[in-house]
């Protein structure tokens, strides 16, 4: 017994404390074993998780070719590139930390190597990708420097490169790029929303909106999932009006972009401390008896509540006034889900504390719960699509609201949920007497045509028996 307990003592003086800032990490088995494509990436590996897989074997030889076209930007030999590495090294430390799960056997050269290697290529291909959209003078500046990828790659590449698992720090980023960054070129921040503009969430009217949000506060940046949840969907910057013609030839082909909003699209507004919070805590005087599950569309719909597509952009912007609920609208697209399970994760089990903001920690994850809810079944999904609150592009009704379920099933309801009033807004609406009673009415008589006709002939027969029962007693005492 005494060799156990001083088992566990030395164990304990050897315990080092849990590390805080880890925020590129492995998913959590729980949540991989339900949708493991969704965490993996399918044509690229970036850091450390995925890169000694075969299947990305291909993609490494283009990375080496991006780092030619990167040094030959500055009409800089191969030998050169040992500068970069030695830039690289004194960050070496601070890019490790960002890590969960780098293994000590990783050397530095290693670490290193593959920093530089990954990093060049995301800068390069952040490079073209924006070369593409101008226009071409014959300058030599828009000479062609191979070809780049097809729009189907373009969009594969843009998602695996927000997968969690799958980041590069942003401070090794910033550093490539600031030593090889010209006079008059557009920054990394604006490249890389301009990238993810039409690769991820295509909306061309974005294009040229980025500059005043994606330079604030950069020093805060994390990796390229960090940066695009925080500085666009949560802190959206301005629409404006016209697009760029030459961005949906590179992305989509023939495909016409028309008039829609993006997979995940925002404006100017931004998130702020939900009602039910107060400095981040839950304010425990509010009332939270209502607060439960919401039930799906087409009750609700019974329950005379009625649904349109928001007005503003941003897609956490819901409201819920006088029986009308006002959700903006959301494209399904097939790179959506794993979009969203990425930020979610990252939302949810980042070591540090500190790392999301308190005030929108789970605004994502707060919504896909939301939507989880509203959406049960297929006639869900068909009734949002009615109302323009949804566009599914995978065809299938009920593929779709199985997503919503399984994202949801690992995401609880919490009392500090952002849409907390929302939920209680609508139970209590649905909690009325008249309500409850019109519901009922509709669901058991009015739930299609046919029902309704039943329900009417049979009114006009009450009607007409009553009138004949009516008219012989007042003939029978007008008789006497």
């Amino acid at each position: 017994m005494a060799n156990r307990i001083d088992n566990i003592v030395e164990r304990l003086k050897d315990l080092t404390s849990t590390p805080t800032g880890r925020n590129i990490f492995k998913v959590p088995d729980h949540l991989r074993s339900v949708n493991p494509s969704a965490y993996d990436p399918f044509i690229i590996a970036i850091g450390p998780y995925h890169r000694d897989k075969e299947d990305f074997s291909m993609m490494e030889d283009h990375k080496m070719r991006f780092m030619k076209h990167f040094l030959e930007r500055n009409s800089e030999r191969e030998e050169e590139v040992k500068k970069y590495v030695d830039a690289l090294r004194t960050l070496e430390k601070e890019a490790r930390n960002h890590y969960a799960d780098v293994a000590e056997c990783i050397t530095s050269d290693e670490f290193l190597s593959m920093m530089l290697l990954d990093g060049c290529f995301i800068v390069e291909l952040l490079r073209r990708f924006m070369e593409k959209l101008r226009p071409r003078t014959g300058s030599n500046d828009n000479r062609k420097r191979g070809t780049l990828f097809s729009g189907l790659i373009i969009k594969r590449l843009g998602r695996d490169l927000l997968l969690v698992e799958n980041q590069l720090p942003f401070c090794v980023l910033q550093k490539l790029f600031s030593m090889t960054a010209r006079e008059g070129n557009s920054s990394l921040e604006d490249m890389i929303l301009c990238f993810f503009s039409y690769s991820v969430f295509p909306d061309p009217r974005l294009s040229k909106s980025y500059t005043e949000i994606a330079r604030t506060d950069s020093s805060e940046n994390k990796h390229l999932l960090s940066f695009i949840r925080d500085k666009w969907l949560l802190r959206c910057p301005r629409k404006v009006s016209g697009g760029n013609d030459r961005a949906k030839e590179i992305c989509w082909g023939s495909i016409s972009c028309g008039n829609y909003s993006g997979s995940i699209n925002c404006s100017t507004w931004r998130i702020k401390p939900p009602p039910s919070q107060n400095n981040g805590k839950f304010n425990s005087n509010r009332n939270t008896k209502n607060m439960k599950f919401m039930r799906c569309a087409t009750e609700l719909k019974e329950a005379g509540i009625k649904f349109r597509k928001g007005k503003e952009d941003s897609l956490f912007a819901i409201k819920f006034k006088n029986g009308v609920m006002e959700i903006p609208r959301l494209e399904i697209r097939g790179e959506t889900e794993s979009i969203f399970r990425n930020l979610i994760v990252y939302e949810n089990y980042s070591t540090n504390e500190n790392e999301i903001n308190t005030n929108s920690r789970h605004v994502i994850s707060d919504y896909m719960k939301f939507m989880d809810c509203l959406i049960d079944s297929q006639n869900d999904v068909e009734l949002l699509c009615r109302c323009n609150i949804l566009h599914n592009c995978l065809g299938d009704d009920k593929t779709v609201a199985n997503m919503f379920n399984s994202i949801g099933d690992f995401v609880t309801l919490s009392p500090d949920n952002y849409f907390f009033d929302i939920f209680i807004k609508v139970n209590e609406h649905c909690g009325q007497k008249r309500h409850k009673w019109i519901a009922h009415l509709k669901h058991r008589y009015f739930y299609s045509p046919w029902a309704f006709i039943s329900f009417f002939a049979a009114v006009l027969l009450l009607l007409f028996t009553l009138t004949q029962t009516v008219y012989s007693v007042l003939t029978y005492h007008y008789k006497e």
